[in-house]
Order: C-alpha cells, then structure tokens, then sequence
C-alpha cells in the first residue's frame, strides 16, 4: 500500500486529482481540510485526525478508518459501503444521505450525529453511542444495534425491521412512524420511548404517547 503524507494529498487534489484509491493516509492530520467528491475506497485512515473536514460526496468503500477522529465532519452523500468504523469520533457530524451498508460501526461515538435518509442496512453498530443523533428515514434493516446508545435519538420514519435492538437503549427516543417489525428487541430499554403509528416486531401498531411495555 503506497504511502502519502499530507502535504502531497492536498498539492494533488488542488491540481484536480481525485482518484487516492488504495493509499496509506493512516494517522495522517487532515481537520478542516475540503476533500469533497475524492475517491479513498480501500484507504487506510486508520486513527486519522479529520475534525470538521468536508468529505461530501467522497468515496469510502472499503475503507479503513477505524480510531479517526471525524468530529464535525461533512461526510453527506458520501458512499462508504463496507467501510470499517470501529471505535470512531464521530460526534456532531453530517452523514445525511450517506451510504453506509453494511459498515462495521462498533464501539463508536456518533452523539448528535445527522444520519438523516442513510443507509444502514446490515451495518454493525454494537455498543455504538447515537444518543441524540437524527435517524429521521433512515434504513436500519438487519442491522445490529445490540447494546447500542440511542437516548433521544430522533427515529421517526426510520426502517428497523429485521434489526437486533437486544440491551439497547431507546430512553426518550422518537420512533413515530417507524417500522420494527421482526426486529429482536430482547431486554430493550423502550419505557420512555415516543410511539405514534410504530410498527412493533409483531406486526402490531403502537400509538401510546410514551412508553411501551
């Protein structure tokens, strides 16, 4: 895998270059730089600083970002279908109409996130933290959620059929109009959870205010 350092990444994307398929940019310092619409499928990003970069329309397939640090990073439209997400920083971001099928999204920080229209079907969120974060439309099917984090989290219209939800916890969180039908939501925290016109994992509808027992 052929290295670059900053510098150069950046001296090649501002004389137009966007194809990076492949390169080692592990660890590399990138906060606030503009890589909009680049291709990093199959990068190595692994433990990189990209704090409020703007990624928008980026490619990311396959990529390896486990341990970056993406805080406030622009990252809508992007594709990262199969990418690796371990354990990342990605608190206060913008992945609305991203695609991330079947990312392996464990043990991440995605706090007050936008992951408005994603897709996340088939992802791998175990213990990942989303209080907060907006899921408004997004597509969680058969997805893994176990343990996850989502107090607050805004799920209306969101797809959750077919999703493992064991142990995770939905205190306060807002699933108007979302589908969980056939979903496992073995020893879930739903008490406090917003139900209006949600479909529950046996095809019933919820529509109590607050709450599900």
């Amino acid at each position: 895998m052929e290295r670059i350092d900053e510098a150069e990444l950046l001296r090649r994307y501002a004389a137009g270059e966007r194809d990076f398929n492949g390169l080692d940019l592990s660890r590399a310092r990138l906060s606030g730089v503009n890589l909009s619409g680049v291709n990093l499928s199959e990068a190595n990003l692994g433990s990189a600083v990209l704090d409020e970069a703007d990624l928008s329309e980026a490619s990311l397939r396959n990529a390896w970002l486990n341990g970056a640090i993406l805080e406030r990073v622009n990252l809508s439209g992007a594709n990262l279908e199969s990418a690796n997400l371990e354990a990342v920083y990605i608190r206060d971001a913008n992945l609305s109409g991203a695609n991330l099928r079947n990312v392996w999204f464990a043990y991440a920080f995605a706090q007050r996130s936008n992951f408005t229209g994603v897709n996340l079907s088939g992802a791998i969120l175990h213990e990942t933290s989303l209080d907060n974060a907006l899921l408004m439309g997004a597509d969680l099917q058969g997805a893994e959620l176990d343990q996850a984090g989502l107090s607050d989290a805004n799920l209306s219209g969101a797809n959750l059929s077919g999703t493992i939800l064991k142990e995770a916890d939905f205190d306060n969180a807002n699933l108007t109009n979302a589908n969980l039908r056939a979903a496992n939501i073995e020893d879930c925290f739903l008490a406090k959870a917003i139900f209006c016109n949600t479909i529950m994992p046996d095809g019933s509808i919820a529509n109590n205010i607050s709450g599900y027992e």
